[in-house]
């Protein structure tokens, strides 16, 4: 013989009175949890910033351990990469701990402007040597010095090319005419004699095989 319905809703009642307080509190646990944050002024609102664990030094290949997270309300969090990208990357500066992490001051560790005392400085170049030229390109840089006669040959590998022309007579030779320019990763000795010649002096650039 079937129960009556009638009891069986009494004693759901009777149990939802008792648990009543109980349900109040994880309905608000609830709405606090899947409501609120959405309503929150941007202000309240905050998002994970990759920021460094210590002090590192220019040169160095970033790692894990090397960063961290920090929440910072969002109207105020500044651009920046992730952990995954960022780990890999070789810094171009002295970075102190605890300071958001800027992609301008990271270099995959090919690039040649990312070798710690790397210099790097714009070079004109004879335009006929511009189609043989690409980033990555190895040269010789041959410049005139003070003493007569005399030349030095640096090393230095090519970052990019562009697209600015100018007149290169009294750089590249006499009647050189048009120039383009190169920019060069290179050392810092290199880099001065290049730069004294290409104001003073001469320069010409012999590419590596």
């Amino acid at each position: 013989m079937r129960r009556p319905l009638l009891p069986d809703l009494q004693d759901l009642r009777r149990a939802l009175r008792r648990r009543r307080r109980t349900l109040a509190v994880l309905l608000l646990a609830l709405v606090a949890v899947t409501v609120l944050p959405q309503w929150a002024p941007a202000s309240a609102r905050t998002v994970p910033v990759v920021v460094t664990a210590r002090d590192l030094a220019p040169g160095h290949v970033l790692a894990a351990e090397d960063l961290t997270t920090v929440d910072v309300a969002e109207a105020l969090a500044p651009a920046g990469p992730s952990v995954e990208d960022a780990v890999g990357r070789r810094l171009t500066t002295t970075v102190a701990i605890g300071t958001p992490l800027d992609t301008a001051w990271l270099r995959d560790p090919s690039d040649p402007r990312s070798a710690p005392g790397t210099v790097v400085l714009a070079v004109p170049v004879d335009p006929s040597l511009v189609t043989h030229l690409t980033p990555g390109t190895r040269v010789q840089v041959i410049t005139s010095t003070t003493v007569p006669g005399d030349t030095t040959v640096t090393s230095a590998t090519v970052v990019e090319m562009s697209d600015s022309a100018g007149q290169g007579e009294g750089v590249l030779g006499a009647g050189a005419g048009d120039s383009r320019t190169v920019v060069l990763a290179t050392d810092p000795g290199g880099a001065r004699d290049i730069a004294y010649a290409t104001r003073e002096g001469w320069v010409a650039l012999a590419i590596l095989g």
